[in-house]
């Protein structure tokens, strides 16, 4: 993708150190906006890792480009959409009775859509309990998260002490 240099500066950082990292190297992309004059943007941090390319293009462009976005430096996700971040879930999960601060989150991707499915890990006194109370925390479960993501989630309750 070609970055118009004439309207941003674009760098690669180290996520940690927040130094600039040297052509070619891979890190976070940061922008700067060169024309923007009510509200600037200096060094915004996009939290997309990726690549700067500096030669010239076969399209003969000699703008910047910079190479598909790899992963993400904070764990966030975006699903159908919607940014998600785990700490959303956890808080939804800490206030409901019966479930424990294990969760785990696993994202597929059928087709063109990504299946956001929660795992959580259940006490043990509500586990062995009958399976209409299972049914009716999984249900539960899944309209808090859907009602603060608004993003439909998959729920499934696991075992205490499953989840690593």
């Amino acid at each position: 993708m070609h970055i118009f240099e004439d309207y941003f500066i674009p760098e690669i950082i180290d996520p940690d150190t927040l130094k600039t990292l040297p052509p070619g190297e891979t890190g976070e992309l940061v922008f700067t906006t060169i024309t923007k004059e009510a509200i600037p943007v200096i060094r915004y941090r996009t939290r997309d890792v990726s690549c700067l390319k500096f030669e010239p293009c076969s399209c003969g462009r000699t703008h910047v480009r910079m190479k598909r976005v790899s992963g993400r430096t904070d764990d966030m996700l975006i699903i159908r959409g919607v940014n998600v971040f785990p700490s959303q879930i956890e808080s939804v999960l800490m206030e409901i009775e019966g479930t424990e601060p294990h969760y785990q989150m696993v994202v597929e991707r059928k087709g063109n859509l990504d299946i956001l499915e929660v795992q959580v890990e259940v006490s043990e006194k509500l586990f062995s309990d009958e399976v209409k109370k299972l049914e009716d925390l999984e249900r539960k479960i899944k309209t808090e998260i859907e009602s603060v993501l608004s993003v439909s989630v998959n729920v499934k309750l696991v075992e205490p002490k499953t989840i690593e």
